[in-house]
């Protein structure tokens, strides 16, 4: 087998372990840092709209809700919109809401809930088209207790870019395999030519370049003492064989 292939191969499979074992960690930061994006974006969205629908939830314009929600679901990563009622019922929806889906949580009436309820809530839904991310915020300043406002995204892209990631990282690996094989070939072939050199110059009997003769010495030194001690041991070996 040639050299290249014995140095590449061993170091190929290497990496594959390595990029087999890291996949699923890579692919939970990839799927972890999306989420956070699509979560900023949808508290951009209520914090945009949030003035305008509490004047028109305020005023009862369901009509005009409905446009609104209509309006902002035409997004690519919007599905849908939704309005929950402080009876946590849905009474305003735009087009395409999965009817799986409902108002998160009946309202509590216990101190803690009442904190909780007054920070956006995000949840991880499956459904038959693949995953989305239901966004719930409070619309304070409308009712007591208030009614809240839901986005639904769809977080499908997410799997898909998580297998776009798997690609990229073995090609990484073994891109990153090749240039490492490369590079140790070519030290190792100027290695052992230097080895040669500094070999042939200690064994010419004259040399008219002392200097690079003592370098050469010092440099392949140890190795030749190494050399000789194996030939040591070779002559004692035959020798007490056929002795």
């Amino acid at each position: 087998m040639p050299l290249f292939l014995r140095l590449t191969l061993p170091l190929l499979l290497v990496l594959g372990v390595v990029g087999y074992a890291l996949s699923p960690v890579v692919e939970q930061l990839v799927e972890r840092w999306f989420q956070h994006d699509v979560e900023l974006r949808s508290q951009l969205i209520f914090n945009t709209m949030r003035d305008n629908l509490a004047a028109l939830v305020r005023n009862d314009e369901r009509r005009d809700i409905e446009i609104l929600f209509k309006r902002i679901s035409e997004d690519e990563r919007v599905l849908a919109m939704g309005l929950c009622s402080p009876e946590d019922k849905l009474v305003v929806t735009s087009s395409g809401w999965p009817a799986l889906i409902g108002c998160p949580v009946a309202s509590d009436p216990a101190p803690a809930a009442k904190a909780a309820a007054s920070k956006p809530v995000f949840r991880v839904h499956r459904l038959s088209g693949g995953a989305v991310l239901l966004s719930t915020f409070p619309l304070p300043g409308v009712k007591e207790p208030p009614g809240s406002v839901l986005i639904l995204h769809d977080l499908s892209f997410i799997e898909r870019r998580g297998g776009d990631t798997r690609l990229y990282l073995a090609g990484l690996l073994a891109f990153v395999g090749l240039v490492a094989t490369v590079v140790t070939l070519l030290v190792a072939r100027f290695t052992l030519r230097r080895w040669v050199r500094s070999m042939c110059e200690m064994l010419k009997p004259e040399s008219r370049d002392t200097r690079q003769k003592t370098a050469a010495m010092a440099e392949m030194g140890p190795v030749v003492g190494e050399i000789r001690q194996l030939l040591r041991d070779l002559d004692m070996s035959r020798s007490t064989a056929e002795g």
